[in-house]
């Protein structure tokens, strides 16, 4: 098939799909800030043709109500690289052949991610990176977060680690993951950037998991005695954030909830 040169408009749709991993129709239109209509269709369909992304999509989609969900190929991050929109190894691109394998239940994670990113930033004058755009940033965990955060508000930054918690996800890999973020606060990694330290916030599945998150906050708080400040939501909140945004809830003060712009 003859190479085709792409524009900057389908580079920045396959860069959107590098970031997130996953993304459907309607995702990638409100991340555009486009209309979801045949010509966006229309693009996709070139991307697909000519193999610079893949789709996800079973018979149970449909009676499911549920959208095809693209991902960037090889040779679509390839040509990102080559054309200086990522930073990304030889190892790196070829991980992303391991994206058409990823079980169903990380994918739906991924386009919850991406929709919650876009609530978001409709909402906030808020930046969201993904755990792709800063993994060639030093001064982060070396166990990324699922997403940073950085939003405007009252003319001050306030900046966050973001982490989702499914239901089912094992004690061992919530409090591992916690004495990571202590380790790392007590190294003072992030001291480079001459900035606040983040704060934390855990997206819960539902409110089961988000009491036992809280929890192991608490003894985590304990043990290691940092100044990491840690909020928690649910999933259902954060969904509903345009019925009311004070969905966060302190550590320290259960019984106060706040905005994002308020934490």
């Amino acid at each position: 098939m003859i190479q085709r040169k792409l524009n900057s408009d389908q580079l920045r749709l396959l860069h959107v799909l590098y970031s997130f991993r996953f993304g459907t129709r309607s995702l990638i239109a409100s991340y555009l800030n486009k209309p979801n209509n045949t010509s966006l269709y229309s693009r996709i369909k070139i991307l697909e043709k000519y193999g610079y992304l893949n789709k996800r999509y079973e018979s149970s989609y449909k009676l499911a109500g549920r959208e095809a969900e693209f991902y960037i190929t090889h040779k679509g991050a390839r040509l990102l690289r080559d054309a200086k929109m990522i930073e990304a190894t030889d190892a790196e691109l070829l991980s992303v052949y391991k994206d058409k394998d990823i079980s169903d239940s990380y994918v739906q994670q991924l386009t919850l991610l991406f929709n919650i990113r876009n609530l978001l930033t409709s909402k906030y004058e808020l930046q969201w990176f993904t755990g792709r755009d800063i993994k060639h940033l030093d001064y982060f965990p070396k166990n990324r977060p699922v997403a940073f955060i950085s939003l405007k508000a009252d003319n001050k930054v306030i900046r966050c680690f973001v982490e989702y918690i499914p239901i089912g996800t094992s004690i061992s890999a919530i409090r591992g993951k916690l004495k990571h973020y202590s380790a790392y606060f007590q190294q003072d990694v992030w001291g480079e950037t001459e900035t606040t330290f983040p704060k934390i916030i855990y997206i819960a599945e539902d409110g089961m998991t988000e009491q036992g998150i809280r929890y192991h906050i608490k003894k985590e708080m304990f043990r290691a005695d940092t100044d990491i400040e840690y909020f928690t939501t649910t999933k259902k909140a954060i969904l509903n954030i345009d019925i009311s945004d004070k969905i966060w809830t302190s550590i320290e003060d259960p019984n106060t909830v706040l905005s994002l712009e308020d934490i």
